[in-house]
């Protein structure tokens, strides 16, 4: 049985580009010549978790630019164009991006098939993608019968028209996740020393953040507290008119909030006082209903719970334990048990831990280490 152009293309970028590969193999690949939705598939497209590719179209260009199609399926991918598109028009943001990764593939020596929108002038990588968006012209509105329709022919020459699909899910988890797998990809190309120096730039804002840690956090509590709303503390702007009218949490309180503190032997003093001073801070931007602190190593020693907790109140349980191994699934297992309601959970670690499957709460790993990302939920660093 012949070897398809894909396959020919993967074992490539397996052999010369780890980046590329890491992100491949981690990706669903279909091969065929109709997208689900069933319009036809020109070379590739993406939606950022799976890889459509066209054997039959790829079999009749050279490998290097089989190799080109794939990298830029992934450039979409690793610039998270799926999830950046936001309210803008779906067919324009495609032309802004294709513009972006075509250039940069050609400029670093790629190949791709002939036809790609390519303008280094106008619309070259020294620009953002949100720049060439502005500059493109608007869409017009189509004829009956006019567009791609179900002939195979794409518009104009371009070989990648449509060829980058919404994300399914753009949910923060989601989002978290994919930066998750961008980053280990990068991780992975930098230790063997082959993390091409444009990647690197590309993404350097996601193995650097440049939001403050102080902000995500924020903005993690505020998304789950927003549009929370509860009779068990009346909205007290209707209470003198004997109105009982459900308050929303973000307007008094979020629901439950547990927090996990990794007291593993591996924490220090400095970073346990600093999992204390931010649990202060979150307590006092959100006032949760109720608070559990677990605190746990590789067991669970103690748990703390607070119906309204204060700041005064939680201080005096801080008092540390544990300092044996490290293992905060047996945390999360803990609450799937034995506590109820839970709004969200924040786990404060040096990172040295399994994390885990997916839980039923958002979930925020505080992680001092740099480089560490969870498997699950979001991740931010926090400077120790």
């Amino acid at each position: 049985m012949a070897v398809s152009p894909f396959e020919k293309a993967k074992v490539r970028l397996v052999i010369q580009e780890p980046f590329f590969a890491t992100l491949l193999l981690g990706m669903q690949h279909v091969e065929g010549e109709t997208l689900p939705d069933g319009s036809p598939l020109w070379l590739a497209a993406t939606n950022g978790e799976t890889l459509w590719f066209n054997p039959v179209n790829a079999n009749k260009l050279p490998l290097d630019q089989c190799v080109g199609i794939i990298k830029h399926e992934l450039m979409h991918v690793a610039l998270m164009h799926n999830f950046r598109i936001g309210s803008r028009d779906h067919g324009t943001w495609n032309k802004a991006t294709d513009y972006i990764i075509n250039d940069t593939i050609i400029a670093e020596g790629g190949a791709l098939p002939e036809g790609v929108l390519h303008d280094p002038v106008r619309f070259g990588r020294d620009k953002s993608e949100e720049e060439v968006y502005g500059l493109l012209p608007p869409p017009q509105k189509k004829g009956k019968g006019e567009g791609e329709g179900k002939s195979g022919k794409h518009e104009g020459n371009d070989p990648f028209h449509n060829d980058l699909m919404p994300a399914p899910d753009k949910s923060p988890e989601a989002q978290q996740k994919a930066m998750g797998r961008i980053v280990r990809a990068a991780q992975v190309a930098k230790a063997m020393g082959k993390l091409p120096g444009f990647i690197e730039s590309a993404i350097g804002e996601m193995l650097d953040p440049v939001v403050s840690w102080e902000q995500e956090l924020a903005e993690f509590l505020t998304e789950i507290s927003r549009n929370d709303y509860s009779f068990a503390r009346p909205n007290r702007r209707f209470v003198y008119q004997n109105l009982y009218l459900p308050s929303a949490y973000s307007q008094d309180a979020m629901g439950r909030l547990v927090v996990v503190l990794d007291e593993s032997g591996s924490v220090s003093l400095d970073e346990h006082t600093r999992f204390v001073s931010e649990l202060m801070g979150a307590i006092e931007g959100v006032f949760p209903l109720a608070l559990d602190i677990v605190h746990c190593d590789s067991e669970v020693s103690r748990v703390d719970s607070f119906e309204h907790p204060t700041m005064d109140s939680v201080l005096e349980s801080m008092k540390r334990s544990g300092c044996g191994g490290t293992d905060m699934t047996v945390a999360l297992d803990y609450i799937d048990e034995h506590i109820e309601d839970v709004k969200a959970c924040i786990v404060f670690t040096d990172g040295g831990t399994p994390f885990g499957h997916e839980r039923d709460y958002p979930t925020l790993w505080a992680i001092t280490e740099k480089g560490v990302q969870a498997d699950m939920g979001r991740t931010v660093y926090v400077p120790a």
